[in-house]
């Protein structure tokens, strides 16, 4: 409302101070030097009474974008301890963590965009144009709805189109930042194969992949403003030429001129940011998506829907006709199977050692112990329960391991 109503103001302020004397629109005379100082006041209040309103919306969303993206953090960070080693094992740990970390502050970003920049400049252009339809002819109603919507259309079309330019540069980003990380976490293992130079060719080509993209994207920002410059100088000149037109017959005042020209720019200014903001929650959004798709990868190792209490009093290990493969997915030719009808007890305080081959599976049934993986076949029992009806978190709360 404060946006509405200070270019009526000053439009005012305009038409008080060049008054003739004979002008019907004043059959009391011109208004004096008193009236005038206080249009002048009201509008500078009115004025910083719009912008102070702009500034103050960034308290409630600071709330609003913490608590989101404490939210969405916390939720993705649960969904990744919880999935199974084969997960962990067959991601990029420096890939994940860019892209939990980029997720949870992107999608503050599209509620902040979505919620507190493009509704209300909605609104405000909805303002705008009723005042512009109650108080001038419909030719500059219309004039104004149809550049607003030609901007618009343009204003998405392009940049739908960079769309597709920014998901490559998204994923370049992350292939790079995760080369990087993987490279410094397993620092000891590149030593050991002295990989160094090629640890640098591989980030070196990923950083130059990330840049192309990069350079790609701006140029492609090049393209949106000048399409979008167009749209405004057209809307522009057209209403201000009509505007003209209309004070040369008589039918406006200069004082409408300027009102005019103030709304345009007040309407065309915020616009000039709706292709910044659209493209803000579609490169936010793209960084949401990959978070999205970490939340749709099902966990493998699930939890009985009604677990039974564990029971372990003695500690009695027994593998019961145990099958397993790493290849479980693969065609059953194509399986290499790890542990095939494998039965054995462990008493209860005893020690048990297990020796073999690299490859035989003596880390595997550890794993299987720990349901970080399911068996294919068979079961594994302690004190005579079923592991897998079990609570996980019972179950390794009850097992101690020394690395």
């Amino acid at each position: 409302m404060a946006n509405t109503a200070h270019p009526l103001i000053l439009g005012q302020i305009v038409a008080d101070i060049s008054c003739d004397e004979e002008d019907p629109d004043y059959p009391d005379g011109c208004p004096d030097a008193h009236s005038i100082y206080m249009l002048i006041i009201i509008y500078a209040s009115t004025k910083f009474g719009a912008e102070f309103l702009n500034y103050m919306r960034e308290v409630p969303f600071a709330y609003v974008a913490a608590n989101a993206e404490l939210h969405i953090a916390t939720m993705v960070y649960r969904h990744i301890q919880h999935q199974s080693l084969a997960f962990h094992l067959s991601r990029e740990t420096g890939k994940i963590i860019r892209i939990v970390s980029k997720g949870s502050q992107s999608f503050a970003q599209v509620l902040r965009f979505t919620l507190f920049s493009i509704l209300p400049l909605i609104v405000e252009i909805c303002f705008i144009c009723g005042t512009i339809a109650y108080k001038y002819p419909q030719v500059f109603f219309w004039l104004q709805l149809g550049a607003i919507c030609m901007y618009i259309v343009v204003t998405f079309v392009m940049t739908e189109w960079r769309a597709k330019y920014f998901k490559a540069m998204t994923q370049k980003d992350a292939a790079y930042v995760q080369k990087a990380t993987d490279s410094l976490l397993n620092f000891e293992t590149v030593k050991y194969f002295n990989a160094e130079d090629h640890e640098q060719r591989r980030f070196s080509v990923a950083l130059k992949e990330y840049k192309a993209a990069n350079v790609t994207v701006a140029r492609t920002l090049v393209g949106l403003n000048m399409s979008q410059a167009c749209c405004i100088a057209a809307g522009l000149a057209a209403t201000l030429l009509m505007a003209y037109k209309a004070i040369v017959e008589k039918t406006l005042k200069v004082s409408d001129f300027i009102i005019f020209n103030t709304y345009i720019f007040q309407i065309y200014y915020p616009l000039g940011f709706l292709g910044t903001f659209w493209r803000f929650i579609r490169q936010s959004w793209t960084d949401v998506e990959l978070v999205l798709d970490i939340l749709t990868v099902d966990q493998q190792i699930n939890e009985d829907p009604n677990p039974i209490e564990a029971n372990i009093h003695s500690g009695q290990i027994e593998f019961r006709n145990v099958s397993f493969t790493y290849d479980s997915g693969a065609k059953k030719e194509d399986q290499k199977p790890i542990l095939k009808d494998l039965s054995f007890t462990v008493p209860a305080g005893k020690s048990v050692a297990l020796v073999g081959a690299t490859g035989s599976g003596k880390s595997t049934i550890m794993r299987l112990l720990y349901r970080f993986y399911e068996c294919n076949e068979g079961q594994i029992l302690i004190d005579g329960q079923d592991i897998t009806r079990m609570r996980i978190n019972d179950l390794r709360s009850n097992i101690a391991i020394v690395p």
